[in-house]
């Protein structure tokens, strides 16, 4: 069991070492309210703060107000308002976005497979170089697996591209994230995981090291199962 972790181990204690001496080290936080509105329909409000510069700052906050439409139980869609601050070095910023998206799921037993196409279009603030303000596509590969304990452990690999090109030579950045999330006493549940993200789009091309951290609480204006947390 130690020889497993130990290569985990060392991955993780070297990007973060690397990080800290060349590109850029930092935590995402989130809590998301979460509620089933109808037999199909959920509605979430999400505020995160972003840390960056070595985790000395705040680099973003902002809060994501979101409506799902569950067409069935391999497919949903969903559209997403984005509204907050983004802070670079003297510069202060108020940026806007909305994105829609579809998700489509193949489950099995204790696996669940997913691909999620995403449009997002930047409606105030340029975010040239920022892949989540930006107006652009987003494909998002993505599996979960359950286990024991109420736990669950989930990774995705997510690409951007410009408006209107799907040629993956035309990356404007990439992402990856590790996950490992935790059902908690009553409607609540816990995530944490790290995330690598490159962005391609920059003049400086830079890559970030980040913890991820999540924290949900599902209000029950229906008896139905929980609503979905999606990684940043």
């Amino acid at each position: 069991m130690i020889s497993r972790k130990l290569p985990l181990g060392c991955f993780l204690l070297f990007s973060l070492q690397f990080s800290s001496q060349y590109y850029d080290a930092g935590i995402w936080s989130e809590i998301s309210l979460q509620s089933k509105i109808s037999k199909r329909t959920e509605v979430a409000v999400t505020p995160e703060m972003r840390l960056d510069e070595n985790v000395s700052r705040i680099g973003r906050a902002f809060c994501d107000f979101g409506l799902q439409y569950k067409v069935s139980s391999a497919m949903s869609l969903s559209c997403i308002y984005r509204s907050g601050v983004t802070h670079d070095y003297e510069d202060t910023e108020f940026r806007q976005r909305i994105q829609l998206s579809a998700a489509f799921k193949w489950k099995g037993k204790k696996w669940t497979l997913a691909y999620l196409p995403r449009w997002q279009v930047s409606m105030r603030g340029v975010g040239e170089y920022d892949a989540d303000l930006s107006t652009l596509m987003r494909n998002r590969f993505q599996v979960k697996w359950d286990l024991p304990k109420k736990f669950e452990l989930s990774s995705y690999a997510e690409f951007f591209h410009s408006t209107g090109t799907f040629n993956f030579a035309n990356w404007r950045s990439w992402r990856a994230n590790c996950m490992l999330s935790k059902n908690l006493k009553g409607p609540h549940s816990f995530a944490l995981g790290y995330l690598i993200q490159h962005q391609l789009s920059s003049q400086i091309p830079r890559t970030d090291f980040v913890i991820v951290t999540s924290y949900r609480i599902d209000i029950e204006l229906l008896k139905k199962d929980k609503a979905e947390v999606i990684a940043p």
